[in-house]
């Protein structure tokens, strides 16, 4: 599976590229921009402290995690409030993560508690110490 951004010209592919070397084409399109290797995924759901619920997936659990906490990523998850990570899932391929996550958001809310109650009984977030919590011009370090 690849990653793409930028634009792409419609070229056809004479064959499939060797792992090692990567020749700019993506399943018949030319990539002019960069082009990644993506192996697997996570999908996620987060709460909120008043309960709204969110269903995510993503390549870099960490780095998605820590935008949510932070308020840097855009969207339902950050007008609602959701930060707590409640639920995790890895898949080994992003196409499978991609599929989990459409199922979960064609849930009831109803079946998404009985699925995080099934990981996580007490709703406690998963990643309430990841990272780095930043601290004003006025503020000490605190063991």
């Amino acid at each position: 599976m690849w990653a793409v951004s930028g634009s792409f010209d419609c070229v056809q592919r004479k064959s499939a590229p060797d792992s090692a070397q990567d020749d700019g084409f993506v399943g018949g399109w030319r990539k002019a921009g960069r082009i990644r290797r993506m192996n697997g995924g996570y999908v996620y759901i987060l709460g909120s402290s008043t309960g709204t619920l969110y269903v995510g997936v993503t390549s870099d659990l960490y780095v998605r995690i820590l935008q949510h906490k932070n308020g840097t990523f855009e969207g339902f998850s950050k007008t609602y409030g959701c930060n707590r990570l409640l639920y995790v899932e890895p898949f080994e391929l992003m196409l499978a993560a991609i599929a989990r996550e459409k199922q979960l958001k064609g849930w009831r809310r109803e079946k998404k508690l009985a699925l995080i109650r099934t990981a996580n009984p007490e709703f406690k977030d998963l990643a309430a110490d990841w990272g780095w919590k930043m601290i004003g011009p006025y503020e000490r370090m605190r063991p």
